[in-house]
């Protein structure tokens, strides 16, 4: 097999998420995928610095999947930045939204209302065709459905409300390369991933039947801007840390693939120019041991303190039997990271990287997770304002 390395980069956008894998081979073929890219930094950080970094990373990149976890805007609101500098970005994968979940959304003080957002939650509802966007090129937009494909024979597991064409549908689960992706990493790498089981959640059920208690019209685009602010009013009431709409993606290599060579570091950025550093404080607490495991879960927000977690890894075949060496921490540090089953170690020997804003004001990451995660003889990565990290594998 001819070499292909991997680059994992953690970028430093402070109170948000934005991370990469950069595949590159021999022959110079490339494979870049995001996952999530956003930051509320404006009482810790200038937003604009943020901005600035991310156009400056992604100028001149062709990107082959940008996935989107959820709406809130400390995950999506760099994607503009991205869509200004890149080359193109062929694919943007999106959660599949019903018309519960798409009036929720806008009803969460958390997701922006201005025409960027709405132009992503409208076609993750399948309301918004595939257009060229004012660069130019065409951005091809799928939604990631909760089941496989047999489940839509059922309508009922799926609420068809003011729902588009199915044309575009991801299904939870299955492997990204030989459904919406074909490169030449397809022979070492696989793409899983995997949706919140909203049609399932009582959660949902209550809040729906709430907004209908009010007397709000929700299939009617008027009422809705109407009703907003009572709509968020609505929404506040919803179970404590009910992070409902993120999805989780399984990045791992296929069984029997070998590492080379591995090496890590991190890096801080100032004034928009990598300066790679040895003697920095970032380093404090940093451990150097081997990198003997190239998979990474991305969980975005991800609430782990919910029992459907280990539904989720019953389908991902058993964590333990697959090469899983990092964890990106749920929701910046928060206690929804703690699973309720002590029994069960997920940061056992792995990388456990949480981006967070110092001097945020929710005091993330969580005393209690960076004990769960000591216990466990896991290795806390922390990656805020500037420090960067980044994973390098050769196979």
């Amino acid at each position: 097999m001819n070499k292909i390395t991997l680059e994992r980069y953690f970028y430093p956008v402070g109170q948000g998420l934005c991370c990469r894998e950069r595949f590159i081979s021999e022959q110079g073929q490339e494979f870049n995928l995001v996952y999530d890219c956003g930051s509320i930094n404006k009482r810790f950080v200038a937003l604009q610095y943020s901005k600035d970094m991310i156009k400056q990373i992604f100028k001149g990149v062709d990107i082959d999947l940008l996935y989107v976890s959820h709406f809130h805007n400390d995950h999506i609101n760099l994607i503009q930045e991205i869509e200004k500098s890149a080359k193109s970005i062929k694919r943007i994968l999106l959660p599949y939204l019903t018309l519960p979940g798409l009036i929720i959304n806008i009803a969460d003080k958390r997701v922006d209302l201005d025409a960027y957002s709405k132009d992503l939650l409208f076609r993750a509802a399948g309301m918004t065709e595939n257009e060229e966007n004012k660069k130019g090129f065409e951005i091809k937009y799928y939604r990631l459905v909760n089941g496989r494909k047999k489940d839509l024979s059922n309508k009922d597991s799926l609420n068809q409300d003011n729902i588009g064409k199915d044309k575009n549908l991801v299904f939870s689960g299955i492997n990204l390369f030989g459904n919406i992706l074909t490169n030449f990493i397809s022979s070492i790498w696989e793409y899983i991933p995997y949706n919140y089981n909203e049609e399932d959640g009582k959660d949902w059920a209550d809040l729906y039947n709430r907004i209908q208690k009010n007397g709000i019209d929700i299939s009617n685009s008027k009422q809705v801007v109407k009703n907003l602010n009572n709509l968020r009013t609505i929404y506040s009431q919803r179970p404590k840390n009910f992070n409902e709409q993120s999805t989780v993606l399984f990045s791992m290599p296929r069984k029997d693939i070998k590492i080379k060579k591995t090496k890590e570091h991190f890096f801080c950025i100032n004034q928009n120019k990598e300066d790679y550093c040895n003697k920095c404080k970032c380093k404090n607490g940093y451990n150097v041991s081997k990198l003997s495991e190239a998979g990474c879960i991305f969980f975005g927000d991800y609430p782990l303190d919910k029992n459907d977690f280990f539904t989720l890894l019953n389908n991902a075949s058993n964590l333990s039997n697959i090469s899983i060496g990092t964890i990106q921490i749920t929701h910046h540090g928060s206690k929804t990271g703690l699973i309720q089953n002590n029994s069960f170690c997920l940061y056992t020997g792995r990388r456990c990287v949480i981006s967070f804003a110092y001097g945020n004001l929710w005091n993330l990451p969580k005393k209690e997770v960076m004990e769960r995660i000591r216990i466990e003889k896991g290795m806390a990565y922390c990656v805020s304002n500037s420090t960067a990290y980044v994973q390098h594998f050769e196979f």
